[in-house]
This record gives structure tokens, C-alpha cells and sequence, in this order.
């Protein structure tokens, strides 16, 4: 029996809470910005893990999508995973079955819940809106790609409006797919500081080694920016210090990725829960964002990616480092608001210059403070969940 309360919006992501990672971190800050009595919020989850639990005042529902060992090994299980498709959507149906969905919102990147959604949508006969954090169809290859073509396509086909996450992916959405000009929106990443952790300038410790952190997910789309800084910090461990939080376990780094961090200059202090990162940042004395120049990644997808972990950088104040190609979107952004001190070449004495500039020049390093928190507005929780709402509603649901 559907539930008489409030219509809700059904909202879907492949990844969240307590999931670390750049889509469930934009998931959950959206989710939480609407009221919990308006959103059913459902993901991803393993087979023996709870079915539902809450997670800074957001009720999250979870599907046994996520098979692995361990967390290691999950591409394998891929064939597995869609077998049990009709199962996993038996369940969201009965999910949703007992609340008064009026709209849905579906997350890329996965094109496993926008087939979800998209089934969804046309079962329960409500509008369709899409938010993609990446290009789908323009990253994938063979046979991926014949099924990410016609998944893709129902979705942009179905969806009352597409939300894009940067004006860069905006703007290659419009010259790659025209017909769609007038679904396309973009719907930047949102934060805000919670318990009131302003941010704070940061006095340099004299005759220390300069103390950075690099944070965030470490993967094709900055693997090669990122082992180019850690070499930089490992030849000059006596100026500057870099510690790497990253969800991926030291070992697994060094397995996968050829990054060693048993390196002076370097070191490994595991993950961080998004609620503790405004916190752990404001212990050091710049911030490090690398993006990649060249990698597994087609070309547009380098070009468009906005990687998540800038925001809560910006928002700490504390100075940006800011290892990123000339031709990225990301790039774009940062010039634009003068927010980070850049190295747009692969050049090693060019990171070395930079970081010292941070170390030395104590009047940079308040313009890029003051000029990082007027960046932050831009993802401001207000403007994007007014934004987010007026769009939502403009069918009158």
C-alpha cells in the first residue's frame, strides 16, 4: 500500500555515505540539503551489509549491487551483478512501491542505476531528471559502449533535464548532442561547513618543511599528475612534506599504481570521513589538487572532469596547489577566480618554484585565502538547492 505522506523525490546514486568517494560525497551533500521528509534516497550496497541506515540526518536504502572480495576484485563480478538486475529491481520497485514518488533523480556515473531509474520512471510514469558527474557513452569502448549507447540514450531521451556538473562538460554536451540544448543545465557540486568550522589562515611553523595534503580518491583521472608531485616531495623531503589521505590502502597503492609512499617527504595517514575533512585540512599549510594531463581516460573526459575534492579545498582557505592541464575545464575555473597557485606543465622545477612561492610569499598566500572562500560561493548549498529545486519543479510536481 503506497504511503498517504508528502510526495517524495526518489533519488538514486550508484555510491553513498558511508561509501568514500567523489560521487557519494556530491550525493550525500544534495541529499542532505532536502528535507527528509521529501526524498527516499536509495544506492548501492553489499549483499550482507544492513538494508537501510542513517547518515547525518539522511535515511539511506541499500541494494545488493556491490559484489567483491574484500573491496578488491569487483570488475570481476561485473557478468554477476547484472545477472541479478531483475532482482535488485524487484526490490527497489517494492521500495518504492510503499512511498508517493512524484519525481526521480538519477546519479552518474553508473549506468547500472540510470537502467534503475529509467525502468522506474516509465513503470511509475513520473519525470525523469539525470545528473551526470561524468561523460558516460565518450569513455567506454566495444561492447561497454554499445550498451552505455542505448542505456544513454533513454535516459537523455526520457529526462524532463540533465543536469551537467561543470560549464565545461555543459558546454561538450551541447556541441556532442545539440538536440538536447534545452535539458542541459548546469548543476555544480554543493558544500557548506557545518558546526560553524570557519576557515582559517594558517601561521607557517619557520625552519619546518612546508606541510601539504593531497586527499581524495587517487585513479586514472589524476594518477599521472599525482605520482609527478610525490616525486617532487620525495627529492626535496627537507623543504616541503606531503601527507596523502586516500581511500585506497598504502599496499594497494603501491600494487595498482606504482605510487610508493615509503619515501621521505611522503606519507600515508588512510582515509577520512567527509564530515572530518574541513577539520583535517585546516592542520596544514597548503593544500595539494593534482589533475591528469594524460591517462586511460579518453581526452574529453580529462578535459571536462571537476574533480569533487576541489570544493572542501577551496572551502578550508588554507592555499591551493593546483597541478592541472592547460586544456582542462578545471583549469578554466581556477584562473578565472586567480584561487590556486598553478602548474599547467608536466614539469617537476615548475612544482618546485611553486611550492616554494607558497613557503616564502606570505602575501600570496592571504590573496589566494580570501580569493578561495569567493570561489566557494559559487557551490554554495543555497544557490545549488534553489537551482536544484526551481528546475525539480518546474512541472508543477
Amino acid at each position: 500500500m503506497e504511503s498517504q505522506n508528502s510526495k517524495k523525490l526518489l533519488f538514486l546514486s550508484w555510491t553513498i555515505p558511508p561509501y568514500i568517494s567523489g560521487s557519494a560525497y556530491i550525493s550525500h551533500q544534495l541529499a542532505r540539503a532536502i528535507p527528509s521528509h521529501e526524498i527516499l534516497a536509495v544506492g548501492g550496497g553489499t549483499p550482507f551489509q544492513k538494508s537501510s541506515m542513517e547518515y547525518e540526518h539522511v535515511h539511506y536504502h541499500y541494494l545488493p549491487t556491490e559484489w567483491s572480495l574484500n573491496g578488491l576484485g569487483a570488475r570481476f563480478f561485473g557478468p554477476l551483478r547484472w545477472a541479478l538486475f531483475p532482482f535488485v529491481l524487484i526490490l527497489l520497485m517494492r521500495k518504492v512501491k510503499t512511498q508517493a514518488i512524484n519525481k526521480i533523480l538519477v546519479v552518474f556515473p553508473d549506468g547500472y542505476f540510470l537502467l534503475l531509474a529509467w525502468v522506474i520512471h516509465r513503470w511509475r510514469k513520473v519525470p525523469l531528471f539525470s545528473y551526470f558527474h561524468n561523460t558516460y557513452v565518450d569513455n567506454r569502448k566495444g561492447l561497454n559502449k554499445f550498451f552505455a549507447t542505448w542505456i544513454q540514450h533513454k535516459i537523455f531521451q526520457s529526462s524532463t533535464c540533465i543536469f551537467t556538473m561543470s560549464e565545461g562538460m555543459n558546454e561538450y554536451y551541447l556541441q556532442r548532442y545539440p538536440l538536447l540544448k534545452d535539458k542541459l543545465v548546469v548543476l555544480p557540486h554543493c558544500f557548506s561547513v557545518s558546526d560553524g568550522q570557519e576557515p582559517k589562515a594558517l601561521v607557517l611553523q619557520p625552519g619546518k618543511p612546508l606541510q601539504c595534503v593531497l586527499i581524495g580518491t587517487i585513479n586514472q583521472s589524476n594518477l599521472e599528475a599525482t605520482k609527478r608531485v610525490m616525486d617532487v616531495f620525495a627529492k626535496h623531503s627537507d623543504q616541503f612534506h606531503l601527507d596523502v589521505y586516500s581511500p585506497s590502502n598504502k599496499q594497494l597503492l603501491k600494487i595498482k599504481y606504482q605510487l610508493d609512499l615509503d619515501r621521505p617527504g611522503l606519507a600515508h595517514r588512510g582515509s577520512v570521513p567527509q564530515e572530518q575533512v574541513h577539520q583535517v585540512l585546516q592542520q596544514y599549510d597548503a593544500c595539494v589538487l593534482t589533475h591528469g594531463f594524460r591517462g586511460e581516460y579518453t581526452l574529453v573526459e580529462y578535459q571536462t572532469i571537476f574533480p569533487t575534492r576541489t570544493i572542501p579545498l577551496l572551502v578550508s582557505g588554507i592555499p591551493i596547489l593546483a597541478h592541472t592541464p592547460e586544456f582542462a575545464f578545471l583549469t578554466g575555473f581556477l584562473k578565472t577566480y586567480d584561487c590556486a597557485e598553478l602548474v599547467t606543465t608536466a614539469d617537476e622545477e615548475k612544482l618546485v618554484v611553486a611550492l616554494t612561492k607558497l613557503y616564502n610569499d606570505t602575501g600570496r598566500r592571504q590573496a589566494l585565502h580570501a580569493k578561495q572562500l569567493i570561489a566557494a560561493e559559487y557551490f554554495s548549498k543555497k544557490r545549488i538547492l534553489g537551482l536544484l529545486n526551481k528546475y525539480l519543479n518546474q512541472d508543477g510536481g
